[in-house]
Protein backbone atom coordinates (compact mmCIF):
# COMPACT_ATOMS: atom_id res chain seq x y z
CA UNK A 1 0.00 0.00 0.00
CA UNK A 2 1.51 3.16 -0.98
CA UNK A 3 -0.90 5.60 0.02
CA UNK A 4 -2.55 6.08 -3.78
CA UNK A 5 -6.31 6.87 -3.88
CA UNK A 6 -6.46 6.22 -7.96
CA UNK A 7 -5.27 3.55 -10.18
CA UNK A 8 -5.22 4.68 -14.03
CA UNK A 9 -5.70 1.43 -16.55
CA UNK A 10 -4.25 2.71 -20.07
CA UNK A 11 -3.55 0.92 -23.31
CA UNK A 12 -0.11 0.86 -24.82
CA UNK A 13 -1.79 2.30 -28.09
CA UNK A 14 -3.26 5.78 -26.47
CA UNK A 15 -2.05 9.15 -26.35
CA UNK A 16 -2.99 11.69 -23.77
CA UNK A 17 -3.29 15.65 -23.89
CA UNK A 18 -1.05 17.05 -21.51
CA UNK A 19 -3.93 17.77 -18.61
CA UNK A 20 -6.24 14.53 -19.16
CA UNK A 21 -4.77 12.79 -16.52
CA UNK A 22 -5.15 16.07 -14.10
CA UNK A 23 -8.70 16.88 -15.33
CA UNK A 24 -9.59 12.98 -14.51
CA UNK A 25 -8.05 13.57 -10.97
CA UNK A 26 -10.41 16.67 -10.15
CA UNK A 27 -13.18 15.11 -11.22
CA UNK A 28 -12.66 12.03 -8.84
CA UNK A 29 -11.51 14.63 -6.20
CA UNK A 30 -14.88 16.77 -6.58
CA UNK A 31 -16.98 14.14 -6.73
CA UNK A 32 -16.85 11.31 -4.05
CA UNK A 33 -19.79 9.49 -5.27
CA UNK A 34 -17.95 8.81 -8.17
CA UNK A 35 -16.40 5.07 -8.60
CA UNK A 36 -14.60 5.66 -11.82
CA UNK A 37 -13.81 8.08 -14.68
CA UNK A 38 -13.68 7.92 -18.26
CA UNK A 39 -11.56 10.65 -20.44
CA UNK A 40 -13.56 11.68 -23.52
CA UNK A 41 -11.60 9.04 -26.09
CA UNK A 42 -11.35 9.99 -29.76
CA UNK A 43 -9.58 8.11 -32.60
CA UNK A 44 -5.93 8.18 -33.81
CA UNK A 45 -5.16 8.01 -37.23
CA UNK A 46 -2.06 5.85 -37.25
CA UNK A 47 -1.60 5.96 -41.01
CA UNK A 48 -1.72 9.77 -41.45
CA UNK A 49 -0.09 10.17 -38.09
CA UNK A 50 -2.51 12.24 -36.73
CA UNK A 51 -5.64 13.53 -34.19
CA UNK A 52 -9.01 13.13 -35.67
CA UNK A 53 -11.93 14.04 -34.21
CA UNK A 54 -14.12 10.60 -34.47
CA UNK A 55 -15.14 9.16 -30.93
CA UNK A 56 -13.51 6.10 -30.25
CA UNK A 57 -15.64 6.32 -26.86
CA UNK A 58 -17.25 7.99 -24.03
CA UNK A 59 -17.28 5.22 -22.09
CA UNK A 60 -19.10 2.00 -21.64
CA UNK A 61 -23.12 2.37 -21.27
CA UNK A 62 -25.27 -0.87 -20.86
CA UNK A 63 -28.58 -1.76 -22.93
CA UNK A 64 -31.05 -4.38 -21.54
CA UNK A 65 -29.86 -8.11 -21.78
CA UNK A 66 -25.85 -7.45 -20.67
CA UNK A 67 -25.61 -5.92 -23.83
CA UNK A 68 -22.49 -3.37 -23.42
CA UNK A 69 -22.28 -0.73 -26.10
CA UNK A 70 -19.36 2.19 -26.48
CA UNK A 71 -20.57 5.72 -26.21
CA UNK A 72 -20.41 7.54 -29.48
CA UNK A 73 -18.32 5.02 -31.22
CA UNK A 74 -17.53 6.25 -35.01
CA UNK A 75 -19.77 9.53 -34.35
CA UNK A 76 -17.43 12.95 -35.52
CA UNK A 77 -17.15 14.78 -32.00
CA UNK A 78 -19.47 18.10 -31.46
CA UNK A 79 -20.28 17.76 -28.26
CA UNK A 80 -22.50 15.91 -28.08
CA UNK A 81 -21.84 13.29 -25.42
CA UNK A 82 -20.22 15.65 -23.21
CA UNK A 83 -23.05 15.33 -19.94
CA UNK A 84 -23.69 11.80 -21.20
CA UNK A 85 -24.96 8.98 -18.45
CA UNK A 86 -22.29 6.01 -18.69
CA UNK A 87 -21.92 2.48 -16.55
CA UNK A 88 -18.36 2.99 -16.66
CA UNK A 89 -15.00 3.84 -18.73
CA UNK A 90 -13.64 1.97 -21.10
CA UNK A 91 -10.98 0.02 -20.29
CA UNK A 92 -8.83 1.21 -23.43
CA UNK A 93 -8.54 4.43 -20.41
CA UNK A 94 -9.87 4.64 -16.90
CA UNK A 95 -9.46 5.95 -13.62
CA UNK A 96 -10.64 4.48 -10.80
CA UNK A 97 -10.99 4.46 -7.01
CA UNK A 98 -8.71 1.93 -5.45
CA UNK A 99 -11.01 1.81 -1.87
CA UNK A 100 -13.77 0.87 -4.35
CA UNK A 101 -12.12 -1.54 -6.27
CA UNK A 102 -11.16 -2.85 -3.21
CA UNK A 103 -14.93 -3.35 -2.51
CA UNK A 104 -15.90 -4.98 -5.94
CA UNK A 105 -12.67 -7.30 -6.10
CA UNK A 106 -13.43 -11.35 -6.99
CA UNK A 107 -11.26 -13.86 -5.84
CA UNK A 108 -9.07 -11.16 -5.08
CA UNK A 109 -8.80 -9.75 -8.62
CA UNK A 110 -10.11 -6.30 -9.92
CA UNK A 111 -10.06 -7.52 -13.42
CA UNK A 112 -11.82 -11.24 -13.71
CA UNK A 113 -8.61 -13.12 -14.99
CA UNK A 114 -11.14 -15.60 -16.53
CA UNK A 115 -11.58 -12.87 -19.07
CA UNK A 116 -7.58 -12.56 -21.31
CA UNK A 117 -9.10 -9.51 -23.19
CA UNK A 118 -12.57 -8.14 -24.24
CA UNK A 119 -14.95 -7.01 -22.03
CA UNK A 120 -13.15 -8.01 -18.81
CA UNK A 121 -13.78 -3.68 -18.79
CA UNK A 122 -17.55 -4.01 -18.98
CA UNK A 123 -17.47 -7.13 -16.57
CA UNK A 124 -16.01 -4.65 -14.05
CA UNK A 125 -17.82 -1.91 -15.18
CA UNK A 126 -21.29 -3.72 -14.08
CA UNK A 127 -20.04 -4.91 -10.94
CA UNK A 128 -19.10 -1.79 -9.82
CA UNK A 129 -22.33 -0.65 -11.45
CA UNK A 130 -24.43 -2.97 -9.02
CA UNK A 131 -22.43 -2.44 -5.71
CA UNK A 132 -23.52 1.37 -6.01
CA UNK A 133 -20.96 3.15 -7.82
CA UNK A 134 -20.93 6.16 -10.52
CA UNK A 135 -19.30 6.88 -13.41
CA UNK A 136 -18.68 9.40 -15.43
CA UNK A 137 -16.65 10.68 -18.77
CA UNK A 138 -14.78 13.52 -17.79
CA UNK A 139 -15.31 15.18 -21.24
CA UNK A 140 -12.49 17.99 -20.94
CA UNK A 141 -9.82 15.26 -20.89
CA UNK A 142 -8.80 13.88 -24.22
CA UNK A 143 -6.59 10.95 -25.24
CA UNK A 144 -6.79 8.87 -28.45
CA UNK A 145 -6.65 5.38 -29.19
CA UNK A 146 -5.43 3.37 -32.35
CA UNK A 147 -8.10 1.05 -31.99
CA UNK A 148 -7.69 -2.01 -34.23
CA UNK A 149 -11.03 -3.96 -33.65
CA UNK A 150 -14.38 -2.39 -32.76
CA UNK A 151 -18.23 -2.69 -33.17
CA UNK A 152 -19.61 -1.30 -35.83
CA UNK A 153 -23.25 0.00 -36.94
CA UNK A 154 -26.24 -0.03 -34.16
CA UNK A 155 -28.60 -2.89 -35.72
CA UNK A 156 -27.91 -6.00 -35.99
CA UNK A 157 -27.64 -6.29 -39.55
CA UNK A 158 -24.75 -3.62 -39.73
CA UNK A 159 -22.95 -5.05 -37.05
CA UNK A 160 -23.19 -8.87 -38.74
CA UNK A 161 -22.15 -7.27 -41.54
CA UNK A 162 -18.91 -5.60 -39.97
CA UNK A 163 -17.69 -8.66 -38.34
CA UNK A 164 -16.08 -9.48 -41.13
CA UNK A 165 -13.16 -6.97 -40.53
CA UNK A 166 -12.64 -8.43 -36.84
CA UNK A 167 -10.19 -11.00 -36.13
CA UNK A 168 -10.80 -14.83 -35.27
CA UNK A 169 -9.11 -14.47 -32.62
CA UNK A 170 -11.04 -11.42 -31.26
CA UNK A 171 -14.55 -13.06 -32.18
CA UNK A 172 -13.34 -15.63 -30.07
CA UNK A 173 -12.03 -14.27 -27.12
CA UNK A 174 -15.80 -11.53 -27.29
CA UNK A 175 -17.77 -14.74 -27.78
CA UNK A 176 -16.52 -16.69 -24.68
CA UNK A 177 -16.14 -13.60 -22.32
CA UNK A 178 -19.77 -12.47 -23.20
CA UNK A 179 -20.90 -16.12 -22.13
CA UNK A 180 -18.95 -15.63 -18.88
CA UNK A 181 -20.94 -12.61 -18.23
CA UNK A 182 -24.26 -13.93 -19.11
CA UNK A 183 -23.38 -16.91 -16.51
CA UNK A 184 -22.02 -14.06 -13.81
CA UNK A 185 -24.99 -12.18 -13.60
CA UNK A 186 -28.04 -13.78 -14.74
CA UNK A 187 -29.61 -14.28 -11.18
CA UNK A 188 -29.25 -10.20 -11.47
CA UNK A 189 -31.93 -9.68 -14.44
CA UNK A 190 -35.04 -9.14 -14.50
CA UNK A 191 -37.53 -11.60 -16.51
CA UNK A 192 -37.40 -9.39 -19.51
CA UNK A 193 -33.64 -8.83 -19.54
CA UNK A 194 -33.39 -12.64 -19.24
CA UNK A 195 -36.02 -13.05 -22.33
CA UNK A 196 -33.30 -10.64 -23.88
CA UNK A 197 -30.48 -12.47 -23.55
CA UNK A 198 -32.42 -15.58 -24.67
CA UNK A 199 -33.50 -14.02 -27.74
CA UNK A 200 -29.62 -12.78 -28.20
CA UNK A 201 -28.16 -16.08 -27.59
CA UNK A 202 -31.03 -17.67 -30.32
CA UNK A 203 -29.79 -14.96 -32.86
CA UNK A 204 -25.89 -15.53 -32.14
CA UNK A 205 -26.51 -19.24 -32.56
CA UNK A 206 -27.87 -19.25 -35.80
CA UNK A 207 -25.50 -16.57 -37.43
CA UNK A 208 -22.26 -19.08 -36.26
CA UNK A 209 -24.35 -21.68 -37.32
CA UNK A 210 -24.16 -19.94 -40.93
CA UNK A 211 -20.82 -18.18 -40.86
CA UNK A 212 -18.87 -18.84 -38.01
CA UNK A 213 -19.05 -22.05 -36.78
CA UNK A 214 -15.23 -22.17 -35.62
CA UNK A 215 -17.07 -20.16 -32.21
CA UNK A 216 -18.54 -23.05 -31.17
CA UNK A 217 -15.52 -24.71 -30.12
CA UNK A 218 -15.43 -22.17 -27.40
CA UNK A 219 -18.14 -24.14 -25.69
CA UNK A 220 -15.10 -26.32 -24.72
CA UNK A 221 -13.29 -23.75 -22.90
CA UNK A 222 -16.51 -22.51 -21.25
CA UNK A 223 -17.71 -25.84 -19.95
CA UNK A 224 -13.95 -26.49 -19.03
CA UNK A 225 -13.85 -23.03 -16.45
CA UNK A 226 -17.74 -23.21 -15.74
CA UNK A 227 -16.45 -23.72 -12.06
CA UNK A 228 -14.30 -20.79 -11.89
CA UNK A 229 -17.06 -18.42 -13.01
CA UNK A 230 -17.75 -16.77 -9.91
CA UNK A 231 -22.11 -16.04 -9.51
CA UNK A 232 -22.65 -12.81 -8.35
CA UNK A 233 -25.21 -13.18 -5.47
Amino acid sequence: DLGAEYILVINPDIILEPDAILKMVQALDNERTLGSVSPKIRQWNFADNKKIKTIDTCGLQLRRGLRFIDAGQGESDKGQYDDINILGPSGAAAMYRLNVMEKVKQNGQYFDELMFMYKEDCDLAYRLFLAGFKSKCVSDAIVYHDRTTGAKGKSDLEVAFNRKNKSRQVKKWSFLNQQIIYAKYWRQQDLWSKLVIIWQQVKMLAFILLFERYLLMQLKPLWQIRKKITIYQ
